[in-house]
């Protein structure tokens, strides 16, 4: 069988519009005493990753689009109806609105808000242009060869060794000695 390589799996994992089975009753909750036909409908919606894991993928643009749907009552009728359902046509990466940080009345952040340390005088880390990133909340800690997209830890054994420390190659970190 072909490998399929990362490159390809890296796109094939973007935020995008892509198409998925959607339960025709679920987006029509109301409609309890009918049955559908088809039972599910292929839709374009958000779905893939985000390079920050409390990122998720959600829609910035939508349309309608009408489809026909037998509509079964049991031991009654049936129909064919016209049903129009939202299809995302354009993606992008956004924090929940429930997690952006906002100040409380008093200064105080809001309880369950993590605050990020701001290192200053540094850039953000970045990865190499075109390749996924080696750890979104652990970029930092690696080097990433932007012909391969290959990843390596900036720490080393050595480095670790003159910080009286050890090396973790798990977690890229120096790490305190244990006895």
């Amino acid at each position: 069988h072909p490998v399929v390589r990362l490159e390809e799996v890296w796109r094939r994992s973007q935020c995008r519009p892509a198409e998925r089975m959607v339960s025709v009753a679920s987006e029509r909750q109301g409609a309890v005493e009918w049955f559908f036909r088809p039972a599910c409908v292929a839709l374009r919606r958000c779905s893939g990753c985000c390079g920050d894991e409390s990122a998720r993928c959600e829609a910035t643009a939508t349309a309608n689009v009408t489809l026909q749907v037998l509509l079964i009552r049991p031991l009654q009728d049936h129909r064919l109806e016209e049903m129009t359902f939202v299809e995302h046509t354009a993606c992008e990466c956004r924090i929940p609105s429930s997690q952006t940080r906002t100040p409380h009345r008093n200064g105080k952040k809001e309880p369950g808000v993590r605050r990020e340390r701001k290192k200053h005088g540094r850039k953000p880390p970045s990865n190499a242009p075109g390749c996924p990133p080696c750890a979104p909340r652990h970029a930092h800690l690696y080097r990433q060869d932007a012909r391969t997209c290959q990843c390596a830890c900036k720490a080393t054994d050595a480095r670790c060794r003159r910080r009286g420390r050890v090396f973790n190659p798990h977690t890229c970190r120096c790490c305190a000695r244990t006895h």
